[in-house]
Parts: C-alpha cells; sequence; structure tokens
C-alpha cells in the first residue's frame, strides 16, 4: 500500500521540484491550483454528457495530453507520437462501439485529489509531503483531480478494469491531461 501510495504521489512531487527548485519559490503559485470549483466545472461540463466529443477537446492539452492503455491499437498511437485529435478519435469510437464495457460503472463520481501538504504555507517540497484525498482539501493546492471508473460487466470475454480521467490545472487553464483505460480478461456468465 505505501508502495502504491509513493508511485502514484512520486511524478507529482518531482513535477513540483522541477517546477520550483529552479525559481527558488517556495509556495505554489494558484495558476497551477486547482479550485472546487474548477472540479465542479469538470464534473459539469465534461462528465454530464460523457462521452462527448466536444468536452474532451475543450479540455485537452495539445501538447500535454497522453494516453494510457493496455489495448494494442490505442498504445500505439501514444507510442508512435500520434496527435491529440487521433487519441481521442480512437477513445470515442472506442467508447461507442464497446457501449455494454461502459455501461454501469462504478467510481466517476467520486474523484482523488492529490497535493503537496503545506505547500501554499511554503512547507518544503518532499514524497513525504505528498498526499491524496478522496475529499477536497482546505487551504492546500490540489495539483492532480483524477476520476476512476471500474466496469461492472463481463462482455466478450473482457471487463474494463480501470478508466482514469486526470485533470490539472497549467496557466490558469483546467486541462486533462490523461486518460488510462485498461481492460481484463474475464469470464463470461454462462447460459442454463
Amino acid at each position: 500500500m505505501a508502495l502504491a501510495k509513493l508511485q502514484k504521489i512520486l511524478p507529482l512531487v518531482v513535477g513540483v521540484a522541477a517546477i520550483f527548485g529552479c525559481t527558488g519559490v517556495r509556495a505554489g503559485p494558484l495558476s497551477i491550483c486547482l479550485s472546487a470549483s474548477d472540479v465542479s466545472r469538470i464534473k459539469r461540463e465534461f462528465f454530464s454528457t460523457f462521452p462527448d466529443h466536444a468536452a474532451f477537446d475543450n479540455y485537452v492539452d495539445q501538447s500535454k495530453f497522453k494516453l494510457l492503455t493496455n489495448v494494442i491499437n490505442g498504445a500505439a498511437l501514444q507510442s508512435s507520437g500520434r496527435p491529440v485529435g487521433e487519441k481521442i478519435d480512437w477513445l470515442m469510437t472506442t467508447f461507442d462501439e464497446h457501449k455494454p464495457l461502459f455501461e454501469n460503472m462504478k467510481g466517476l463520481d467520486q474523484p482523488t485529489f492529490s497535493y503537496i501538504k503545506g505547500e501554499l504555507r511554503g512547507r518544503q517540497l518532499s514524497v513525504d509531503n505528498g498526499r491524496t484525498s478522496t475529499h477536497f482539501p482546505k487551504n492546500e493546492c490540489v495539483r492532480d483531480v483524477e476520476f476512476t471508473a471500474v466496469g461492472t460487466q463481463c462482455v466478450m470475454s473482457q471487463r474494463l478494469q480501470n478508466l482514469t480521467f486526470s485533470f490539472i490545472k497549467n496557466e490558469n487553464r483546467t486541462i486533462l491531461a490523461s486518460v488510462g483505460i485498461y481492460f481484463i480478461a474475464c469470464q463470461d456468465k454462462k447460459l442454463p
């Protein structure tokens, strides 16, 4: 469990240290902190009509977006450096052509917030100060909010293992930094 937490928080701490290590700045600027209203806006504008190509286009940053998947075609798009538009088109096609896998997903309504405890108060950037919470933390600079869902149905011997949308704030703009979509094998229920 501690290793999983460390693996989740380490990229956040390294990124923050890289940003502020060179400038000597101790407290994170608010232009990179997600607010509770940003999260409400994501829920309203991105997830209320999910999946919606226009919502993806609105939130995706062309230079930062990553597609993380164990599906060969999607992984090839990311590894070959294909344009973001092709990655979003692939996602939309996957959501459309495999609708039963995405029905009754659980978890998208409960985001996880990542932050460095005390960063706004000048606390030392450290893996030890990295935190995640299922409640929006007060007086903290939320760097990342993830909405993660798991599938509930086995369709054609596969099930959605994990679907994660990771949002960050970059220069006062809330962006969709990555989508992770992973499937696992499962046993279809046999008919009597």
